[in-house]
């Protein structure tokens, strides 16, 4: 991992630790506690990239496009929205992620997937510990917030969908990690799924098993399938095992939001 990231230039380690820093903001003001501060503080950070990458040639892709389409299309009902400035804020944010994955995409490289995944991983398991800290009554009750358990994110749901956005770092370190980070990435593994099973949003339930369909297609399609497998299916047994263990314990006690 070291390695790796001394290959990177300074701009791409200060990008990337900055991206996983901003989650952790937030303020106890009398505004939005986290929302707000970060969509500006993800604004300035993605301001800053764009500006590193200006003289970059924009490398056309299909998730470019999807993201292209998808832009274009919050911007074209601005004109026919009943709230005109919720709609421009909706537009705004949609404008903002497409930049900040453009400046991503140009500044990161493809080989720095394991310390992206490493440094991810870790800001997981770190709002996983806080979340079921709160959840439990241990500490970090002074973060601003609703029902438990939400972590630093404020709401349980804004807590699960980070955390499912999360979850393919996670998985990947837990699946390909060596030495100490084998074990971390399975304790952070378990640490995320115990979060989004207590927390019950079941959409993001809904997309955790759309999203390993996926993946389970993907890989059974694939001609290198028994290639891929054969190393990692001890720890796909273990994380499955994890996993079923978490939802055995919120359900058998009847853990549920609070």
């Amino acid at each position: 991992m070291h390695r790796i990231f001394a290959r990177m230039s300074r701009g791409a380690r200060l990008f990337i630790l900055l991206s996983a820093a901003i989650p952790l903001v937030f303020t106890v003001a009398g505004i939005d506690p986290a929302f707000s501060v970060r969509a500006i503080l993800l604004a300035l950070l993605t301001i800053g990239g764009l500006w590193a990458i200006r003289q970059h040639r924009i490398r056309p892709s299909i998730s470019f496009l999807c993201w292209s389409i998808y832009a274009l299309a919050t911007l074209v009902p601005i004109g026919w929205a009943t709230n005109f400035g919720e709609a421009v804020y909706a537009a705004s944010m949609v404008l903002l992620y497409f930049g900040f994955f453009v400046a991503a995409r140009e500044i990161v490289t493809v080989d720095a997937i394991t310390p992206i995944s490493k440094v991810f991983s870790s800001l997981a398991l770190l709002l996983s510990l806080v979340a079921l800290a709160q959840f439990y009554d241990i500490g970090f009750r002074w973060i601003p917030g609703g029902a438990l358990p939400y972590g630093a994110m404020t709401t349980k749901n804004m807590l699960s969908s980070f955390l499912f956005l999360l979850l393919p770092f996670v998985g990947f370190i837990a699946l390909t990690g060596t030495g100490r980070w084998r074990w971390f990435g399975l304790i952070s593994w378990t640490g995320v799924i115990l979060t989004l099973v207590i927390a019950q949003t079941r959409s993001v339930w809904l997309g955790t098993i759309a999203m390993s369909g996926v993946t389970a297609i993907a890989i059974f399609a694939s001609r290198e399938r028994v290639a891929m497998l054969k190393p990692l299916a001890s720890r796909i047994l273990m994380m499955s095992m994890l996993a079923a263990i978490c939802a055995g314990y919120v359900f058998a006690f009847r853990v549920s939001p609070r």
